[in-house]
């Protein structure tokens, strides 16, 4: 067998509980890549080394329980290395892929999801590791925060088989962070009612064995507050005053009438939001690796739109991406659509909100998104929108003022332009580790090898087959 060396951080996560055999709660936070699902397997490894001979006070098998965000990811990220380690010592174990049960020796390790704290009953175990315990919640930021609390009150009461000969049962939690989330409200949680607890913290360039270069590409990605939190395992805000804080007029406003400077061989893309009486929208074009807004439109009658359209880009051929939850309104005017001859970018559901606001964030911090003179008003609303100050999240456009209705069509379009070849950069920094949670976990294929992943989930229509 070979050996195998640890990160100085991943030695202190291991043997953390039996250093400090009083403390009950174990906190690692540590940055993208730093090593922190390594640290997991290695750690579970070391319990099954401890526990060899043991059994609890009724003369029964130790048990160690492992959560995720659900099983399909927990086999394919930390199961995988604890096998790999298994396979490479020549360990014999046994698996039950049905049940979610990991034999070896005479210990057990059992699998679940900590999605649905609700559902973490019957179990009793000496040791309960939950890994990525902030990536519980997608939907919103507060399903997040209230799914990761109950999930740990739901595993620390099944933390309580007692071992002969061991240490007091004991709880893991490991997660890259994610700003004030669910962890850092666990963590807050025990501050204030003197809970003890051990953290251990990892950067990202704590990991020698990644490449540096991969390593500057995501310092250079972040801002200072992104730096600490993403990359440093830091509990700080990055969800709270201004939805976009990486705009800044010097740098990401171009006052150039860029409608009169696109040839006729460009492909246009026009993102489209939905709002009774006024329906805001714009229109933009990727030259290299850049997003140029051309343009920023409010119609009071959608169904003038493409026509609006067509007479202001009449040689271009155009990419229509609307607002998936607006399908009803959508079927209304596609003949509209046919009659320009614009192309509907068709998809089922929207992208996660939050996912897209830390896309275009990104695409203004690196200077990839740059609005043009006729784009200003568009550019207006991500220097003056705001997050609800009570929940932190991107609150709903109401009435005509709100800056909102222009952010969700800028979103969309951003998304959408994400997947074209010459933005893999920053797809694969941003959205790619979030997509290996959205797709069918009892997929085999790659990441890269997934349509959805290759095309964000869009089918192109050819204005001709519209009815």
């Amino acid at each position: 067998m070979k050996a195998k060396y640890l990160l100085p951080h991943q030695v202190a996560f291991m043997k953390a509980p039996y250093l400090y055999p009083e403390i009950r709660f174990f906190i690692f936070t540590a940055g993208y890549g730093a090593g922190k699902t390594s640290s997991v397997a290695t750690s579970i490894l070391y319990d099954i080394y401890q526990l060899r001979g043991k059994k609890d006070k009724e003369g029964r098998r130790p048990r160690i329980g492992l959560g995720g965000k659900s099983l399909g990811h927990l086999t394919k990220t930390t199961l995988t290395y604890i096998l790999s380690d298994l396979n490479e010592s020549k360990t014999k174990y046994i698996y039950n892929s049905k049940e979610g049960v990991l034999s070896v020796g005479n210990v057990d390790i059992y699998l679940m999801s900590l999605s649905r704290p609700s559902d973490i009953v019957g179990y009793d175990v000496c040791a309960f590791y939950g890994d990525e315990v902030d990536d519980l919640g997608l939907v919103s930021m507060s399903a997040a925060t209230d799914t990761t609390f109950e999930a740990v009150k739901a595993l620390n009461e099944r933390t309580r088989q007692v071992i002969a000969d061991f240490r007091t049962p004991f709880v893991k939690l490991a997660s890259t962070s994610q700003g004030q989330k669910g962890l850092y409200r666990v963590v807050t949680q025990f501050d204030k009612e003197h809970t003890s607890y051990v953290r251990i913290k990892a950067r990202t360039k704590d990991n020698f064995y990644l490449q540096p270069e991969y390593v500057s590409s995501l310092y250079n990605l972040y801002n200072e507050v992104e730096r600490k939190v993403y990359l440093e395992g830091e509990f700080l805000s990055v969800g709270s005053g201004r939805v976009f804080p990486d705009f800044d007029w010097n740098v990401n406003y171009l006052k150039i009438p860029m409608d009169k400077m696109v040839s006729p061989e460009e492909e246009l893309f026009w993102s489209q939001d939905f709002n009774q009486g006024y329906f805001r929208g714009c229109i933009g074009v990727l030259r290299g690796n850049v997003i140029y807004v051309i343009k920023r439109y409010e119609f009071e009658q959608i169904q003038d739109a493409p026509k609006v359209v067509r007479y202001d880009f009449p040689e271009n051929k155009i990419y229509w991406i609307p607002d998936a939850a607006s399908k009803n309104e959508i079927l209304t005017f596609a003949s509209e659509l046919r009659k320009y001859k614009i192309y509907w970018a068709f998809k089922t559901k929207n992208p996660n909100i939050e996912d897209t606001v830390f896309l275009v964030n990104k695409l203004l911090y690196t200077k990839r998104l740059i609005f043009t003179e006729l784009a200003r008003e568009t550019a207006e609303a991500c220097a003056l929108a705001q997050r609800d100050p009570k929940t932190g999240l991107l609150p709903k456009g109401i009435g005509m003022r709100s800056p909102i209705h222009d952010i969700d069509a800028l979103r969309m379009l951003c998304y959408f332009l994400l997947f074209k070849p010459s933005m893999k950069d920053i797809r694969d920094l941003t959205l790619k580790r979030r997509y290996s949670q959205w797709l069918n976990q009892d997929d085999e294929t790659s990441i890269e090898e997934k349509d959805d992943f290759k095309t964000g989930g869009y089918s192109i229509i050819d204005p001709e087959h519209f009815s």
